[in-house]
């Protein structure tokens, strides 16, 4: 992750059965990344995937890195 040369963003949902996303960004952090995390409320692992307020976050964030 701190070979990445373009901008990224992390979107993940509250219900994460995979990861436990509360600590994402704490993580990251203390890798020295500063990407944007979102989380998204009330989502888990694949509706990250399917769920239209995670498409939305997701929209939101590449918008935000191409301003």
């Amino acid at each position: 992750m701190r070979n990445v040369k373009r901008p990224c963003a992390v979107i993940a949902g509250t219900d994460d059965e995979a990861f436990k996303t509360d600590q994402l960004e704490p993580e990251l952090r203390a890798l020295g990344i500063q990407w944007p995390v979102t989380l998204v409320p009330d989502i888990g692992h694949i509706a990250l995937t399917l769920d239209k307020r995670a498409l939305a976050a997701a929209v939101q964030a590449v918008e935000k890195m191409t301003q």
